[in-house]
């Protein structure tokens, strides 16, 4: 990994290439946009991450094992949970990770940070698959997609980026949700990203791919840690998928991550722990208005009318 205060060097940044706009706060925030992707412009000059405009590129040339897993979800759509599920599995203990997933995130690092880590890897990154390495698909890497109903997902970046000055947004709730409708959000917007990963499950029928939902995880976690494990080709009692169940119970594993700190390059740390708000399925309610969730519902009809994803919107 990058050592602290090794600070990323970013790539020249023109006027021209910064997007900006301004919040409902008065603050105005900018990024500089990168083949769909935004990256904020103070992230950029503080060196925390990798500029993605050269990154990305490597990201793409980055040599894969055929060991190595890849956990591919839009941000607050569960990627901690299902990372130390995963861990767990491929290690075949119950231990906690003692380092956070953000020691593991591709687009949080350049790829030769990774090269000492110890087979099998386990990878988790909220960049869509164009953008993921392409010896992905010669090495036949495992990809696990985590899916989670865009009211939540919309509400838990909201309460997110909030807790987390490194994405500098203070405007309020109603102006947020008007930015995820329009996809002018951090990363790239939720339906794009949904809609692009579901094409590239379709076109690329050779590379294995696992699609879970949260709201399944929720309901029936032991069946879904099961399948988890099916799907990485280890196979353990019902004793030991139960332990792992218990251990990553959203209560234990936020108590869990509470300990836990990542620093980025430029020695700004985050308190991991904070990653972790209710978990809930539903918690959307306690957000809408009638009048957005109509909304809400009118833009995702429209443009998600054609997918064959299901979502759960509420605790069934």
């Amino acid at each position: 990994m990058a050592d602290a205060g090794n600070v990323y060097k970013s790539d020249e940044i023109k006027d021209s290439d910064v997007t900006r706009y301004t919040d409902d706060a008065g603050n105005t925030i900018e990024y500089v946009e990168h083949d769909g992707l935004n990256q904020p412009l103070y992230e950029l000059k503080l060196g925390a991450v990798p500029d993605f405009r050269s990154n990305i590129k490597r990201i793409q040339g980055m040599p894969c094992r055929e060991s190595d897993v890849f956990i591919c979800a839009y941000p607050k759509a569960g990627t901690h949970w299902v990372w130390e599920i995963t861990r767990m599995l491929v290690k075949g203990t119950t231990e906690y990770e003692k380092e956070s997933k953000e020691t593991v995130t591709n687009e949080f690092h350049l790829p030769q940070e990774f090269e000492a880590i110890p087979s099998p890897r386990v990878f988790n990154t909220h960049l869509p698959f164009r953008h993921l390495p392409k010896d992905i698909a010669n090495k036949r890497c495992k990809m696990i997609f985590i899916q989670r109903n865009p009211k939540d997902v919309a509400v838990s970046f909201y309460n997110h980026t909030k807790n987390f000055d490194y994405l500098f947004y203070n405007g309020d709730w109603e102006h947020y949700l008007k930015l995820f409708l329009s996809e002018k959000i951090f990363y790239q917007g939720w339906f794009k990203y949904t809609t692009e990963w579901e094409a590239v499950m379709a076109d690329n029928p050779h590379i294995d791919f696992l699609t879970l939902y949260y709201e399944d995880m929720t309901k029936d976690p032991l069946s879904e840690i099961a399948k988890i494990g099916t799907f990485l080709d280890v196979h353990y009692d019902d004793k030991f998928v139960s332990a792992i169940a218990e251990k990553c119970s959203f209560k234990n594993l936020k108590t869990a991550n509470v300990s836990k700190e990542y620093t980025f390059s430029n020695n700004q740390q985050i308190d991991v722990g904070l990653m972790f708000r209710k978990g809930k399925v539903g918690d959307w309610k306690n957000w809408f208005t009638v009048s957005q969730s109509e909304e809400f519902d009118k833009v995702f009809c429209n443009k998600m009318k054609d997918s064959q994803f299901q979502y759960a919107f509420s605790v069934v």
